[in-house]
Parts: structure tokens; C-alpha cells; sequence
């Protein structure tokens, strides 16, 4: 056993002549020292405690269901303890708090954050977090259609009107949130400025999204058509005289006016004549001379583009009588004479044949007085 010992203590001899150690052993050794020491210093012993935003990830969140409050805490501040390297490193492996919503239901959820519900790199302490709970706001998913109507401001140039506002698309589909939807029927455009238009326009025009909305849906842009038209009024016009085409023709009408209804622009009654002077009114003679009763034709007689706007309503009466015209009081008495004429030429003839027969008389005697 002694000579076991000693051949094993003369090895070791052996082996640490024959080694760095041979020299300088004691320099070596404390710089052996010197660079533990420093590496526990800077990995090990410089422990720092610092503060990182950790956002919440959620997983799993069911199709038919919808987060009710998107503005819900998203992220968690999350303070940490450990070497300033794995510190660092945490910071840089952008960290998340996990939540697994495979199982909600409808209603409210809460999210329970603590050290078991946070998983941290080896070596790192959790130190303190905040919030602890974030509730989370869950409805079922819907869909709805919401109309959009148009809103103007401003004032049309004189004489015109606003016909209609057609906007393309007119209604927007949403999901979301079925409580959120429900309380929500239809959209408004921002005012559309029709300030001084004569014409048909059109626009893109945003529409006025709710704040609950904006985010479901975002920034919307429609297209509105502004349609201009004259602004019209509804006139009753009395005793218009008929007038009969060919205008020569000489026949008489009865009644020889009408009263008309008509729906015109209004610039028309800006101008110095009679509202009655728009319009005639017209029967047209067959050319074969027929009459009896005839429809009454409304013309209007400018032909500028107000006046193309004019529309009868109604025509009363809407038929006149057209008879024959009598001749004029000097054509009667040219035609008086005439027959006194003729008359007289009759009376004058017979005296003619009595004194022919009393030529002829005289004669007779004579014959007699010869044959005695």
C-alpha cells in the first residue's frame, strides 16, 4: 500500500514539473482569481432592476364572437430583476402575455395576470406587474346594413332648386359588436356645400362615422350626385283668349277663352309681362273645313329653356265649340241689296209683258178694222 502511495505521489510530480505550473505558479494563479472574480462581477453580481411594456396576445378568440371594447388595456408593465444582460436580452425577445379565449362565452372576461400567468427567461425575477386584471368586453358578432343620407348646406343660385341627392354607395355593410349595431339605424354624410350651383354636380363626400364605429369600419368615402332643376310653381291663369289655326279662318268659338293650371319656373314671373302672356291657347281646324266640338291646345310662347319647363295641369274647359263665322254687317248688307235688287228686277219685268200685250192689242183693232 506504501509503495502504491508513493508511485502515485511521484507521477503527480512528474506531471506538475511539466506543466505551466512550474513557473510563476503563484502569478497564474491569481490571475485566475482575478478573472473569476471579474466575470461574477459583470454577468453574475451586477443584478438591475428594470421595467418593460409586455403587450397582451389573444388567442383563440371564437368566430362568432367579437371583443366589444377594442379600447380595452392592451399591454402590461411588467418590472424585472437580473443580471442587466438577461435583462437586456428579455427586452430585446419582445416578450408577450398570452391569453387563450378558446373557452369564453358572451359577457364579460377577465384577464388575471400574475407571475404564474407570465413565463420569464431562467435567471430573471418578476418584480412587480400592473394591472393585475384587464376585463375584456365580449358580444356576439353581427352584421348590418346601415343607409346613408345625405345632408346639404348653403343656398341654391336664385331660381333653382335641389331635385334629389343620389349617393353611390348608399349604404355601407358592418360588422361588429350585435349591442353596438343595434343602437345604430343609419350614417349621415359631412355637409355637402351646394352654395350658389345651377347645375347638376357631383361630389366625394365623407361620411360621419360614430366614434364606437370608426374603428370597425374606418375613414368612408362616397359619391353624391347634387341634381339641380328650375325651382317650379303652380300658376292659375284666367281668360286666355282662343286663337284658331290657320289663324284666317272664319269660324267662331265658343267660349273664346279658357282658364289654365300650370306648373312653370318661377323665373318667369321675374319679367315685366303678364304671367298670361307665357302661354296661348290654340284650336286647330281640320283642313276639311269640319267643326263641332274641338280639343284646346296650351303652347308656350317662348321657346327659351324656362319656358320648355312649363306644364299644363289642367285646361278648363278642355273643348270649345267651332261653328261657321257669320258674315260681317257689310257683307249682309251688300248681300240685302243684292235680293232688294233682284226683287225689284222681278217687279219691273211684268209691266214689260203687259205693254208688249198692248202693242200687241192695238194691232189686233187694226186686223179688225181692215177685214170690216
Amino acid at each position: 500500500m506504501e509503495k502504491l502511495v508513493q508511485q502515485t505521489y511521484q507521477i503527480l510530480s512528474r506531471v506538475a514539473r511539466a506543466t505551466w505550473w512550474s513557473k510563476d505558479w503563484l502569478i497564474k494563479l491569481l490571475s485566475l482569481g482575478l478573472g473569476i472574480f471579474l466575470w461574477y462581477f459583470v454577468a453574475g453580481a451586477d443584478q438591475v432592476d428594470s421595467t418593460i411594456t409586455m403587450p397582451i396576445e389573444l388567442v383563440n378568440l371564437p368566430t362568432n364572437l367579437v371583443i366589444a371594447n377594442p379600447s380595452f388595456k392592451q399591454e402590461i408593465e411588467v418590472s424585472l430583476r437580473g443580471p442587466r444582460s438577461l435583462v437586456q436580452g428579455a427586452r430585446d425577445q419582445h416578450l408577450s402575455r398570452r391569453v387563450d379565449l378558446s373557452k369564453a362565452q358572451p359577457g364579460p372576461f377577465t384577464i388575471q395576470n400574475s407571475g404564474d400567468t407570465i413565463n420569464l427567461p431562467r435567471g430573471l425575477s418578476l418584480v412587480r406587474l400592473q394591472p393585475t386584471n384587464i376585463v375584456l368586453q365580449l358580444d356576439r358578432l353581427n352584421q348590418k346594413n346601415l343607409p346613408i343620407h345625405p345632408v346639404t348646406e348653403g343656398v341654391l343660385a336664385p331660381g333653382y332648386a335641389l331635385r334629389h341627392v343620389t349617393l353611390s354607395p348608399d349604404n355601407i355593410r358592418v360588422s361588429g359588436p350585435k349591442t353596438l349595431l343595434d343602437g345604430i339605424n343609419t350614417l349621415q354624410t359631412r355637409a355637402i356645400d351646394i352654395n350658389g350651383l345651377r347645375d347638376t354636380a357631383t361630389k366625394q363626400v365623407p361620411v360621419t362615422i360614430p366614434p364606437e364605429l370608426l374603428e370597425l369600419i374606418g375613414e368612408t368615402v362616397v359619391s353624391a350626385t347634387i341634381e339641380i332643376g328650375l325651382h317650379m310653381q303652380q300658376l292659375r291663369l284666367d281668360h286666355i283668349n282662343i286663337e284658331t289655326i290657320p289663324p284666317d279662318a272664319a269660324f267662331r268659338i265658343h267660349p273664346k277663352t279658357v282658364n289654365v293650371e300650370v306648373l312653370l319656373p318661377a323665373k318667369l314671373l321675374l319679367g315685366k309681362g303678364k304671367p298670361s302672356q307665357l302661354l296661348r291657347a290654340v284650336v286647330t281646324v281640320p283642313d276639311n273645313g269640319s267643326t263641332g266640338t274641338l280639343p284646346v291646345t296650351i303652347q308656350a310662347t317662348g321657346s327659351d329653356k324656362e319656358s320648355k319647363e312649363i306644364k299644363v295641369l289642367e285646361v278648363s274647359p278642355p273643348h270649345v265649340q267651332v261653328a261657321p263665322a257669320a258674315p260681317p254687317p257689310a257683307a249682309a248688307a251688300e248681300g240685302g241689296a243684292k235680293k232688294a235688287a233682284d226683287a225689284e228686277s222681278g217687279k219691273t219685268k211684268a209691266p214689260n209683258e203687259q205693254d208688249g200685250a198692248g202693242k200687241k192689242s192695238p194691232t189686233t183693232n187694226k186686223e179688225k178694222k181692215s177685214e170690216r
